[in-house]
């Protein structure tokens, strides 16, 4: 999964500079001279290199929490076998709905989305009590 988006972000750096907007619009209404539409592509070049760092950030928090979360389930699964666990099951579930809503990529910051595979192995530990 890392790779995939490792390689999806070096195919839009390459691609990138052919695909350069013009510089924004002035707010005096003049025309945006040539040099300052090169200025301006050669500023978002110069971020480019920032993408690769924060993918490979992006793709293993991704990494991780999808690998915890399919744990997670698979004990919620196993927990909803027992009579005293199928409440407790369904009450996590719906919890983790509300965590894991359809935007959670665009609305939880990166640094959040780090500590996702913690919350997910604090679910799956056992309680005190239960059989493990």
């Amino acid at each position: 999964m890392v790779i995939d988006v490792l390689l999806a972000v070096r195919g839009v750096v390459a691609n990138i500079a052919a695909k350069l907007p013009a510089a924004l619009p002035r707010s005096d209404g003049m025309i945006v001279s040539r040099a300052e539409t090169e200025a301006f592509r050669a500023l978002l070049l110069a971020r480019t290199p920032r993408l690769t760092p924060i993918a490979k950030t992006f793709g293993g928090a991704i990494t991780a929490t999808t690998e915890e979360l399919q744990k997670t389930l698979l004990a919620l699964k196993n927990a909803a076998k027992h009579p005293s666990g199928t409440v407790a099951s369904r009450e996590i579930r719906l919890q983790l709905q509300g965590m894991f809503a359809a935007a959670v990529l665009e609305t939880v910051p990166l640094v959040r989305l780090a500590h996702l595979p913690r919350y997910l192995r604090t679910i799956q530990a056992p309680r005190a009590g239960q059989r493990g």
